[in-house]
């Protein structure tokens, strides 16, 4: 083979390698990541409580006793910049929800979507300042000033004081992953009947797949005046003759009073068409609630799992087979490379020996 035509050669494997890398790699996602600056990157504030005259016990959070129907009080959190700058919150009372991991979340992103009829925490709350600034190593109060429903309830109405970094526009606007830090100060409103328990039960449950993973949906709810913490959460799936699919046990698991989501339990293959059920049971407080929905998988579920498992697993075999053939690449072209390497190398030799033996052949003649 020729000098040229190794040179050619070359050049081709090498622009197929390059093209392989961008099919490759316009196949993984990409990441978009957005940090605040390294200053941010722990929290700089610190907050606690000043005592409500209606507090039960020494607690980091309020548990309120001891208010009768339309009496006020006001909840005070004692907020200090720790850092060099000036730092802005913003300030919400929210209610408890119970998110899709079966835990309450203060956040107040979930209440809309889940919360029952009932009495709620935001209702009753009024923040006096809902925007702060502190300057650098100072401290201010947050008052929250609530107000007890006109009538009396039974149970526990559950919210929380919610502190968060200030965001600009730019900042709410902007795409990708960031650290946001934020505090929540839970709050429990407490009246007549407190032996009310928690009863989370399943009101309906569906079967889906989605990323190449089945699941079942189950559509929780807690219609109770009153919230459960620290529960044990045992679900299965059955198929029509009651056997065991798929079994998992949580623990550490929440719900918030009169709150509703969805959570979900990961199978570990496609279910075929049939019936079958959701049972969930929740341990909590001392008392045992258990539950149970029916789901069905007809054919037409059962053949659009499969065909969304087939495409994702089509596109994972498609990248891995790209994947080899360009390591087969990369192998080849660093082999012609070290081939060729060694060959000039042995050029290089083969003329120097030749200069060499050339010039010894011919020696000069010495002068007269």
């Amino acid at each position: 083979m020729t000098y040229e035509r190794k040179k050619t050669m070359f050049k081709k494997l090498y622009k197929t390698f390059l093209i392989m890398m961008l099919i490759l790699t316009s196949l993984i996602p990409v990441a978009s990541v957005m940090a605040d600056t390294a200053s941010d990157n722990q929290p700089n504030f610190s907050v606690s409580i000043v005592k409500n005259p209606h507090q039960i016990g020494k607690l980091g959070y309020f548990d309120l006793s001891g208010l009768a129907p339309g009496q006020s009080t006001t909840l005070e959190l004692i907020v200090g910049n720790l850092g060099s700058d000036s730092i802005t919150f913003d300030v919400s009372a929210n209610n408890a929800a119970t998110n899709s991991n079966l835990i309450i979340d203060y956040s107040g992103t979930l209440v809309a979507e889940q919360k029952l009829t009932g009495i709620h925490f935001a209702d009753l709350a009024k923040v006096v300042h809902p925007t702060i600034t502190l300057a650098a190593h100072s401290q201010t109060t947050v008052q929250v000033v609530v107000t007890m429903p006109p009538v009396k309830f039974d149970g526990q109405i559950v919210g929380g004081i919610y502190l968060k970094k200030h965001e600009t526009t730019a900042q709410q606007n902007s795409s990708g992953i960031k650290n946001t830090f934020s505090y929540v100060n839970s709050v429990i409103l407490r009246q007549g009947n407190q032996k009310l328990v928690a009863a989370p039960k399943l009101s309906s449950a569906s079967y889906a797949v989605k990323d190449t993973l089945p699941y079942v949906i189950g559509h929780v709810k807690n219609e109770i005046q009153a919230y459960a913490n620290e529960a044990k959460v045992t679900h299965r799936i059955l198929d029509s003759e009651g056997k065991v699919i798929k079994s998992m046990t949580e623990t550490l698991r929440a719900f918030a009073p009169k709150s509703e989501t969805d959570t979900s339990l990961t199978l570990d293959h496609l279910l075929a068409p049939g019936k079958y059920y959701y049972v969930m049971k929740v341990v909590a407080h001392g008392t045992t609630t258990e539950s149970k929905q029916p789901f069905m998988v007809n054919a037409t579920d059962a053949a659009v799992a499969g065909v969304s498992m087939i495409n994702s697993m089509l596109w994972l075999i498609i990248s891995l087979i790209l994947l080899f053939l360009l390591i087969i690449l990369f192998l080849l072209w660093f082999l012609l490379w070290k081939r060729r390497k060694k060959e000039d190398e042995d050029e290089d030799e083969d003329e120097d020996g030749t200069v060499r033996a050339d010039h010894e052949s011919h020696p000069r003649r010495k002068k007269k």
